[in-house]
């Protein structure tokens, strides 16, 4: 099976991070490919899972997530 990778970066939690924000141009804080081969990790728990014990990934890290935020 191919890893999924999407084209266009899209909306997320701003606090959710992936290592190719870090050298894709087109990603930035709330703005991430959706991605299943590549690590998401919460920047206010520094782990694999948000501050409610969810996992951090770009499908669970939406509005409506009680930790969610939409503003750096």
């Amino acid at each position: 099976m191919q890893p999924q990778f999407d084209d266009k970066p899209r909306p997320c939690c701003v606090q959710l991070r992936m290592n190719s924000m870090y050298y894709r141009d087109d990603e930035r804080p709330g703005l991430l490919h959706i991605e299943d081969a590549m690590g998401y990790w919460c920047m206010r728990t520094n782990d694999q899972v948000g501050p409610d014990g969810k996992a951090a990934c770009h499908t669970l890290c939406q509005p409506g997530r009680a930790c969610h935020s939409a503003k750096v």
